[in-house]
């Protein structure tokens, strides 16, 4: 299906598939581009904005660029009612006191949503076997009943390696967002840097990201937490006023439970079904 709010199609099934639209101009720069995604997200429309700011990387960039580009929103702050992500939402509420961003927090029983409130979201039919999908859909479920139009920081382009080509693999899981955004017939934005093609071919027009993605033998794989270098390298070259900080994945202190949780989905539901595309088909299908 087509959507608005992302720069891909898909077909969901056994064997689904995934694939990025063509480019219908000639993309900016890669910060340019951030900015004009801020744009285009205001003109969609005329609800209030909230950004969902999670104290990483993605999410400052996220926020920087709709700063960039004048459009007024609210960040939204997910606490862990226990503290167990105090870190990130240090990282996140120091952000909005730099800029002076209005923020909206929901405090979550973390182990009591993973053991528990997931499976309001599973009777709905939606199945991940990583609970951070659920968490994008409590967002999103919070802000369609405040009224407003939710924007979240995900979508970044984790490379992987299949033999000596690299390319980027996905799980039908990052689709439970799209699906229930379809099946609430309202818009959100729940992959900001998946957005539109000319995002999507900005950041591999990268210098950078060029010289990674053209030989297998310059690539380091990125680490479980969803770390990589050359992402990191870019964000800040892009926004070298970043603040710098210590990735963390924001359930450290209770990664234990939580992977109990997710093995436990795995049983139930299976494992999702991937599909991997390799840069240069990425690069095909956007046209550049």
């Amino acid at each position: 299906m087509s959507n608005i709010n992302v720069a891909f199609e898909y077909t969901l099934g056994k064997s689904w598939r995934l694939g990025y639209r063509s480019v219908n101009r000639n993309p900016g720069d890669w910060r340019s581009e951030l900015v004009q995604t801020a744009q285009y997200i205001r003109q969609q429309t005329v609800r209030p904005i909230f950004l969902s700011l999670s104290g990483g990387i993605d999410s400052e960039v996220m926020a920087l660029a709709f700063k960039d580009a004048g459009v007024e929103f609210t960040a939204v702050i997910l606490e862990h009612s226990a503290g167990t992500n105090q870190h990130d939402v240090y990282h996140a509420k120091r952000l909005c006191d730099r800029y002076n961003i209005k923020q909206h927090a929901i405090s979550v029983d973390i182990k009591q949503f993973y053991q528990y409130g997931i499976e309001k979201y599973i009777a709905q039919g939606y199945q991940a076997m990583h609970v951070f999908r659920y968490l994008q859909l409590l967002i999103l479920d919070h802000v369609e009943s405040l009224g407003g139009c939710a924007v979240l920081g995900g979508g970044d382009q984790l490379f992987s390696t299949v033999g000596t080509q690299i390319g980027v693999e996905y799980n039908s899981g990052h689709l439970v967002s799209l699906e229930w955004i379809k099946n609430n017939n309202t818009l959100h934005f729940p992959y900001f840097h998946q957005t539109t093609p000319c995002l999507i071919a900005a950041y591999y027009s990268d210098p950078l990201i060029k010289i990674i993605t053209a030989d297998h033998r310059y690539y380091i794989s990125p680490v479980s937490a969803g770390y990589s270098a050359e992402k990191a390298l870019t964000y800040h070259a892009a926004y070298p006023e970043m603040l710098r900080r210590q990735k963390y994945d924001g359930d450290e202190k209770i990664f234990d439970f939580r992977n109990g949780i997710q093995d436990s989905l795995i049983k139930r539901f299976g494992k999702n079904p991937t599909y991997w595309i390799s840069a240069d088909n990425i690069r095909i299908q956007l046209g550049i």
